[in-house]
């Protein structure tokens, strides 16, 4: 059973995630910057053409999650913020505030819903993430366990891709970005 192949997409998300476990797990995200330097050079050489938007966001909210997320973390819990809630919008802040810009050169659009959409789509991406690395260990040595975490890591991506599709057929989504956006 293939998961999926190894598209730029897939290879640019496993090496970003990656880095990103290895910052939260270790406790050392700065440090982690070389890291993901090196990974995303490893990327491009091994396929130039994942250098475009969804390649430069994927870098970009990593390297959000790794420097800016944990300081407006840290903020939001002095200001009364509870520390999930905290980590969590620090997340979807950072992450929004480093690729909006990019997302208005290509797109020349605003999100308006995807601070909100990243937030719904979070309580998903840990179920989803340690049932889908289960489901893929699993799957060397017991298949229909495997078979059975890979259905269970479902609902938690259906809950993703809901969020994703929902955020997205929104009335007033988006906001025309500045005059002359849309480099391609």
């Amino acid at each position: 059973m293939i998961v999926c192949r190894p598209d730029p997409s897939v290879l640019r998300a496993a090496a970003c995630g990656l880095v990103a476990l290895l910052a939260i797990g270790t406790g050392r995200r700065r440090s982690l910057i070389p890291a993901l330097a090196a990974a995303v050079l490893v990327l491009v050489l091994y396929d130039p053409g994942s250098r475009g938007v969804t390649g430069s966001c994927s870098v970009l909210a990593t390297g959000a999650l790794l420097t800016i997320a944990p300081r407006w973390s840290d903020g939001l819990r002095r200001r009364g913020v509870p520390g999930r809630l905290a980590e969590a919008l620090a997340a979807a802040l950072a992450a929004q505030a480093v690729c909006a810009p990019v997302v208005v050169v290509f797109a020349a659009r605003v999100s308006l819903v995807a601070i909100p959409a990243n937030l719904f789509a979070e309580l998903a991406v840990a179920p989803a993430t340690v049932c889908g690395f289960g489901a893929l260990a699993l799957a060397a040595l017991w298949m229909p366990a495997a078979e059975g975490l890979a259905w269970v890591a479902g609902w938690p991506v259906g809950w993703i891709a809901w969020v994703a599709r929902t955020g997205s057929a929104l009335p007033g989504r988006s906001w025309p970005g500045p005059a002359g956006g849309g480099a391609g």
